[in-house]
């Protein structure tokens, strides 16, 4: 063990590090996500801020692809984005569109593969078992400007690009978007869903491509594609099991 890191008051629920590495997230039951800062020469970890907004537990934190800014989603039905301002942090936007728990998110791997107006993009999964695909806008517009926010990392803010219901029969615990552009959705129906984004950036849509019904024999906690083969998919469930798919490209 090289630390112990202590400050939530109860369940820690997720860890995310900077692509930098020199900061890690971590979220939990106590609505607050910590930003710790690793001073590597020393070999010590610092608590650099303690972020409050949620009203409910955070589930998840997932940082921006270029660093510049944190994403944390809640059992609030939220999904915050936190931007450094100085030497303090604070939530630049707050993003509505799920209608329960959002359990997930995950950013568009590539910078590559942005759609075609060059946008990031990122896909969050809920409770209500829909999938939205989000766009950073130019700033000044989407919806941290309607709600006087201040962008949402890389000089911008966030607003739907477009939306999928009925994923799953139950809950979608967990969303990836691989380098291949597929994006897979696991959840409590014991099933996998895989979608692409296709249309033009004016009018993208979600569509489903498989649906493995009966992936695992419990719910599917998580899905994630590899990092360079984009055609396996690994899922983890709770029938004691992990297992590799391969896609069929």
């Amino acid at each position: 063990l090289a630390h112990t890191l202590e400050g939530h008051e109860n369940e820690v629920k997720g860890v995310a590090w900077s692509p930098s590495g020199e900061l890690l997230a971590t979220c939990g039951r106590d609505k607050s996500v910590w930003v710790w800062e690793w001073d590597q020469e020393e070999d010590e970890f610092e608590c650099a801020a303690v972020l409050t907004g949620h009203t409910q537990d955070v589930k998840c934190v997932r940082w921006h692809p270029d660093g510049s800014s944190l994403v944390s989603c809640s059992y609030d039905d939220t999904i915050r984005i936190w931007v450094q301002d100085g030497d303090d942090w604070r939530c630049s936007e707050a993003l509505e569109g799920h209608s329960s728990t959002v359990w997930a998110v995950a950013f568009e791997p590539d910078a590559g593969q942005q759609d075609a107006g060059g946008r990031p993009r990122m896909v969050s999964c809920s409770d209500d078992r829909s999938l939205i695909v989000w766009h950073q806008v130019a700033k000044g517009k989407g919806a941290a400007a309607a709600k006087g926010g201040g962008g949402g990392g890389g000089g911008g803010g966030w607003e739907a690009a477009c939306k999928a219901t009925d994923v799953l029969r139950r809950t979608v615990f967990s969303v990836d978007w691989g380098r291949g552009g597929l994006i897979a959705a696991g959840g409590a129906d014991d099933a996998i869903a895989v979608f692409r984004v296709e249309g033009g950036p004016g009018a993208p849509t979600l569509r489903l491509l498989h649906r493995e019904a009966s992936a695992h024999t419990a719910d599917v906690n998580c899905v994630q594609w590899h990092p360079t083969d984009a055609a396996l998919l690994a899922s983890a469930g709770d029938d004691g099991v992990a297992r590799v798919w391969r896609w069929d490209v």
